[in-house]
Order: C-alpha cells, then structure tokens, then sequence
C-alpha cells in the first residue's frame, strides 16, 4: 500500500499511460505524437484517482468505478497534454523539457490539428463514461472546465491592466490549471457511486462536489505558484528564456510598477537580468511572499477535508499530503535549491 502521495503516483502513472497509448495506437494519430503524450508527471490522474479512492471506499463501489475512473483519468490527462502543444504554439517555444515541441517538430498545422485530435480522444472518453450512467455529466463539466482554460490563457495573453497583479495572476492560474484539477477531484468523487445512485440530483451532492472541487484546486493552485517559483529561480541561474507566461506574472505581482517595468526594458533588450531579479527575490519580498502564496493553497487544501466522509486512514492521510506533495514535486524538478515548505496547518 502507499504510504505518500508520491508512491500513489508511482501506481497510478503506468496505468494512466497504459490507457492512453492503447487510445493512441486504435487511432491514425502520427507515431511521433504518442511519445510527447506519454510524458509528464500525471498529477492531475493522482489526484482523481485518489478522490475516487477515498469516495469508493465509503460506497463499496470499487473495482467497476476504478475502471470507469482510470479512464477519465486518462481524459484528464489528454486535456492537459493538449493544453501543452497549444500553449507552446502561442508561446512560440521549441523546446520543452528538454524535448522539441510539437510544433518545432512537426510545424504549427500539425501541431494545431493534434491538439484537436487529443481533445477530441478525451471528449470520447468523457462521453463513452456519460453512456454508461446514462448522464451528460462528465461531457458538461469537461467542456465548462476548457472554456475557462481558454479564458484564462486569453487573459495571460492579453493582459488586464484593471485588475492588481496578484488578482490578475490568480485569476490566470485558476482558470488555466486550477479548474482542471477541481475537475480531476470532482471526477473521481462522481466515479466512486454506483451510476444508479440516488445522491445525484440530491441536495446532498452539490455540497460533496463543491468540497472535492475545492480540494483539487487548491492542490492546482500550489502547483501552479511552485511550478512558477521553480521558472523563476530558472532565470536567476541563468537557465530558460524570459516568456510573457505565468512566472512572470508572478514576478510582476511582487515588484512594484517601475521596478518592473525596468525589468521587462532589461529583458526586451537582451541584457543581463539576473542582478535585477536577484534583488527583488532576495530582498524584495519575492520568495518569501511565494512561499506563503504556496502554503496557504496547501492549506486550503487540507482544510476542506473534514466535510469529506471519513475514507481510510491511510487514504486521509494520502489526501492530505498530496497538496505539499505536488508542490514539492514540481520544486524539486524544477529548482535545484529545493526550496522547503511549511508544513504546519
């Protein structure tokens, strides 16, 4: 049995991917496509999978829910994986991760016509769920989670002056990443009932969703603010290329106006930035408001699970290290300074 967040992980990772190349290989998708797809960390199926596990352990609804949940599982992570390739056209990178992009590998039109392909796969999925329970649930929620993703991406894109920066940038955040990982949450919450259950359409589901929502995006949000945390030691060491993306909304929420400006004048100009950014980090507040931007959506996070029916021990205490998990896993990936969290709640 798993006895952290992060050895759940390693269990779930290979099933998840067993599941979406057996998808890939049914359809006439590029061979090349597959390997990018199979990547990634697969924190947002731990996350569902571990809501489905602390619900179906109260229900008794175990082995045919974990089925019908490794596939949405599989969705969620689809969703995500196109995310990527659309996210990395717009930011024009080439390189992710130390590997090409799509886009650099194969060209903006392949790359646009794959990510359409791997959304269609996960609406395929959410839909073949939907048939079974007899719903439109899981197809509704998917599609209201992507028009908020593409909202947020367009706000990061565009800008809003009129909003303060740390408003602004928590808005991106919970629209981009955030949702998805309430969605993941709230997925295995809804895959851990039988579908003939009478609690959906009861007054006693909407504060259950609403609980496990709750939960997956404050676990969204510490991973986000860490994964951004991470870029932005990045840049101080010298690694990446400065990107009008989220760490640098970050970075603006801390610095004041001018000193900001300045900033994005020394990046524009192809200068050395690290002295300026350094400082701020250092010594203007940077790191120490970030790491409390981290905590409290740890936090948060934890704080939600006394209005979740009692699972197991062991799963409680999986439940409640997961949001530290997460945030440590993309720290310590990202970052070799391997900043530490609090862990007093």
């Amino acid at each position: 049995m798993a006895s952290t967040f992060k050895t759940f992980l390693e269990t779930v990772r290979p099933q998840v991917n067993e599941r979406i190349g057996n998808l890939l290989d049914a359809e006439p998708f590029d061979p090349d496509l597959a390997p990018l797809l199979l990547r990634g960390k697969r924190l947002r199926a731990g996350v569902l999978m571990l809501a489905h596990r602390a619900t179906a352990e109260a229900t008794g609804y175990t082995v045919p829910g974990r089925d019908a949940a490794l596939d949405l599982a599989a969705a969620i992570e689809l969703v995500h994986g196109a995310s990527l390739i659309v996210d990395d056209m717009v930011d024009g990178d080439t390189v992710r991760r130390g590997v090409p992009t799509r886009n650099a590998g194969a060209g903006t039109a392949v790359a646009m016509l794959d990510a359409i392909g791997t959304l269609s796969l996960a609406h395929t999925l959410a839909a073949t769920c939907d048939a079974k329970g007899a719903t439109m649930y899981y197809s509704r929620t998917l599609a209201e989670v992507q028009r908020r993703m593409v909202a947020g991406a367009l706000a990061e894109a565009v800008g809003r002056d009129r909003m303060k920066p740390w408003e602004y940038y928590q808005s991106v955040i919970h629209n981009k990443t955030a949702r998805l990982f309430g969605l993941a949450a709230g997925w295995g919450m809804y895959a851990g009932y039988p579908p003939d259950t009478e609690l959906f359409g009861s007054q006693e589901f909407v504060p259950r969703w609403r609980t496990w929502w709750t939960y997956g995006v404050n676990v969204g949000r510490g991973m986000q603010i860490a994964d951004d945390h991470a870029d932005i030691r990045h840049l101080i060491g010298g690694e990446g290329s400065p990107r009008p993306g989220s760490e640098m909304l970050l970075v603006r929420a801390w610095m004041d106006r001018e000193a900001y400006a300045n900033l994005l004048i020394t990046l524009k100009a192809g200068k050395p930035h690290r002295g300026l950014l350094t400082t701020w980090y250092e010594w203007g507040g940077i790191a120490g408001g970030i790491q409390k931007a981290i905590h409290a959506s740890v936090k948060g996070a934890r704080n939600v699970l006394t209005g979740i029916p009692l699972p197991t021990h062991e799963t409680m205490l999986l439940l409640q290290d997961a949001p530290e998990a997460i945030a440590k896993i993309m720290l310590e990936e990202e970052d070799t300074c391997k900043p530490t969290i609090s862990t007093t709640t």
